[in-house]
């Protein structure tokens, strides 16, 4: 029998912090950015990400696809 559990950490996603995304050191760990091919495409999304911020734009995209699990889980498994 395998025991999951399940970890949902709000405060650590980008989605509720998104201005982590902006900074170069986050996204070099983060393997879609690290991967992407299209370097001009992630310079355009980060500078509209950067300006939904600065106009608040931003919390209004949040608020609509709020949930309480987040987005992003991590599991662990535990054998018993």
């Amino acid at each position: 029998m395998i025991l999951l559990h399940f970890y949902f950490k709000r405060e650590l996603l980008g989605k509720y912090r998104p201005e982590i995304y902006l900074d170069e050191n986050v996204r070099k760990g983060i393997s879609s950015f690290h991967l992407a091919t299209n370097t001009n495409e992630i310079i355009d999304g980060l500078n509209m990400l950067e300006k939904d911020i600065l106009s608040g734009k931003v919390h209004q995209i949040i608020k609509k696809y709020n949930t309480k699990l987040g987005d992003y889980m991590f599991v662990t498994a535990e054998k018993i």
